[in-house]
């Protein structure tokens, strides 16, 4: 009976020996767990052999033969923790020939033990023993302990591993501890006698447990041959985000790459040494008042970076304050994006100058300003003469054309400060904050000069350009719609009078003109 349970558990784990072999390059583990499982295999199959054969020099020699699956085994195991913990996906040769000495010495020993009897120094069966006792000679107890030295370095890294992985992870290396904790177990009973006198071998029988929990990793949850260890400081190693641990008095405690380059390019990181660093005494003046802030902040550093930094606290259970975790992300290309957005908004899409809702907004801040400062705002507003019919007559692809030539001249000769916008249909209105009313006449005559000289293109020949405009200056008391109101009371009165001219509004509703129309205008 014995005997069939050895052999239903050699042939339990060919199944994944064979599996992880044949999907070998799906992960580093397929190899190691190919190499376990082949072992628990060869290892029970001899146990099976040794405790069916009915003449004891067969079964002396069966159990001999286990060696190669015992060391198999524990290289597997081994070599399955190295990956597991991320330090050897790809086990280099030095290494597996260091590793494989003491293995083949076993093997050695084990097949040389009837002419010296060092590894098992007597064999008796007992009559109705399912399996022989043996006295283990010194070679199987050097052999033993550098089979569990090993056992428990691999174990030792798993348990390391597990520690470090992020959450999602450590359930996978609970199984793998429990994999190689069940056969281990059974084989201390084994040798120490706790199973009988060692008349059973326990430890291929707990090896379904290794099975099984293979079969757990890998088919249901799909993580058997991927399987190294994803640590949290390899995930933030892997962030783009610079991330920033600090103790309670502000001291980098740990930095992830990211990190690392943005504090290289800080005035006081250079030739300091960042861990144990302040951040008062290596940060610019941008981010130390970042980090000195418990909310979320945009900086623009002195070379152009926009960072949105935001900080953490971290306590205790009692509310301790143990520290903080600032992480900090390059926005600039999003705040160029978002800018280029907005700007995009308040322009206008045939002219490109910008919109009414724009220049609501820039009049309203021109008024509050050159009230509180005391200090001049001009606006003038421009008018396409006879626009209607030039659609009417050319086609409407000349009126775009006439109002783009008029908002490029308009555009072309603006102060830093001036704004200028579309209006309405064919009206702009130009916005001058610091220019008083005889400066910005001025500028508007220089713009009814350059109109008045140009022409388009049409089907029908080339057509002119003529504009009116009217000029207001701020007063006390004015508001925006006031402001725009008397510039259009002088626009309207330079329509009136013919056109082709700019007419300067009084500081009540009067208007008179500043530059009569030429002769021939129309």
């Amino acid at each position: 009976m014995l005997a069939l349970v050895y052999a239903l558990v050699a042939l339990v784990a060919l199944v994944p020996a064979l599996t992880s072999w044949r999907h070998r390059e799906r992960g580093p583990a397929a190899r190691p767990l190919a190499l376990l499982h082949l072992g628990i295999a060869y290892w029970s199959a001899f146990d099976a052999a040794s405790v069916a054969a009915a003449d004891p020099a067969l079964a002396y020699a069966f159990s001999l033969a286990i060696y190669p699956g015992v060391c198999a085994v524990i290289a597997g195991f081994l070599w399955q923790a190295l990956v597991a913990a991320g330090h050897a996906e790809q086990l280099r040769r030095e290494h597996a020939v260091l590793l494989a000495v003491v293995p083949v010495l076993t093997v050695v020993a084990a097949a040389t033990d009837p002419w010296h009897h060092l590894f098992y120094a007597s064999v008796e069966r007992a009559p109705g023993a399912a399996m022989p006792h043996v006295d283990f000679g010194p070679l199987f107890w050097v052999h033993s302990a550098y089979s569990y030295a090993l056992s428990a370095a691999a174990t030792v890294l798993l348990v390391q591993a597990m520690r470090r992985s992020i959450a999602g992870q450590r359930r996978t290396f609970v199984l793998l501890l429990v994999a190689a904790a069940a056969p281990t177990v059974g084989n201390l009973a084994t040798l120490t006698g706790v199973a009988g006198a060692q008349t059973v071998d326990l430890t291929p029988v707990l090896f379904l447990v290794t099975a099984l929990s293979w079969w757990l990793l890998d088919r249901r949850w799909g993580r058997g041959l991927a399987l190294p260890s994803l640590s949290a400081r390899q995930v933030l190693a892997a962030l783009g985000d610079a991330a920033m641990v600090l103790d309670p008095w502000g001291r980098f405690l740990d930095l992830n790459p990211a990190a690392v380059r943005l504090l290289a390019r800080a005035p006081g990181a250079a030739g300091s040494a960042l861990l144990g660093a302040r951040w008062q005494d290596v940060l610019g003046p941008e981010l130390a008042a970042a980090l000195g802030s418990r909310d979320p902040v945009t900086v623009t550093t002195r070379d152009g970076q926009v960072l949105d930094v935001r900080v953490t606290e971290i306590r205790s259970r009692q509310g301790r304050l143990l520290g903080f975790v600032a992480v900090a992300r390059d926005v600039t290309e999003l705040e160029h994006l978002r800018a280029d957005l907005v700007d995009q908004a308040s322009r206008d899409a045939l002219t490109h100058v910008h919109n009414r809702r724009h220049l609501a907004l820039a009049l309203a801040t021109a008024v509050t300003r050159s009230a509180s400062a005391g200090t001049p705002l001009t606006v003038v507003m421009v008018d396409l003469d006879h626009f209607k019919q030039v659609n009417d007559t050319h086609g409407h692809a000349v009126g775009d054309e006439l109002l783009v030539f008029l908002a490029t001249t308009l555009a072309s000769s603006l102060r830093g400060t001036d704004v200028v916008a579309r209006y309405g249909g064919e009206e702009f209105v130009v916005v001058m904050p610091g220019a008083d009313v005889a400066v910005a006449a001025r500028r508007a005559e220089e713009w009814r000069a350059a109109c008045a000289g140009a022409t388009v293109q049409a089907a029908a020949g080339r057509v002119g350009v003529t504009i009116s405009l009217g000029v207001a200056e701020a007063a006390p008391g004015d508001t925006p719609e006031s402001l725009l109101h008397r510039a259009d009371d002088a626009l309207y009165r330079a329509k009136s009078d013919g056109r082709d001219r700019v007419v300067v509004a009084g500081p009540g509703t009067s208007s008179r003109a500043l530059a009569p129309a030429p002769s021939g205008a129309h």
